[in-house]
């Protein structure tokens, strides 16, 4: 299963950055968004990779999977992985036991790409 997502920066940056952070981010991911020094950017790319991941989980977000139910975390290389939780963990148990994404950036988009092994 795969799932993809692109998402044009300047959208985001319509946005208050630490309003959207609330509503869509765990609090591990606000501080990494918030510490970085373009925050737009990784936010952007933060926000494709959920989206990219309920793609691959083929759900959309719907009320039983929410954007806090998946997690996007950093290894200290940098690499983006995923923590799911609630429904979301159950639903990836069905398919397959892993979930690799990767994140982009280029000029004004974020693009985002996600594969349940």
């Amino acid at each position: 299963m795969i799932g993809t997502d692109i998402v044009n920066v300047k959208r985001i940056a319509k946005m208050d950055i630490k309003d959207f952070c609330k509503k869509v981010f765990n609090e591990d991911e606000a501080n990494y968004i918030i510490s970085k020094k373009n925050p737009v950017y990784t936010a952007a790319g933060i926000f494709a990779a959920k989206e990219a991941v309920v793609k691959a989980l083929g759900t959309g977000f719907v009320s039983d999977v929410t954007y806090k139910d998946i997690e996007i975390c950093h290894n200290t290389q940098g690499k983006p992985f995923v923590l799911l939780k609630n429904k979301a963990r159950a639903i990836l148990m069905d398919l397959g036991e892993e979930m690799h994404i990767s994140i982009s950036h280029d000029g004004n988009y974020a693009i985002a790409f996600a594969m349940i092994k």
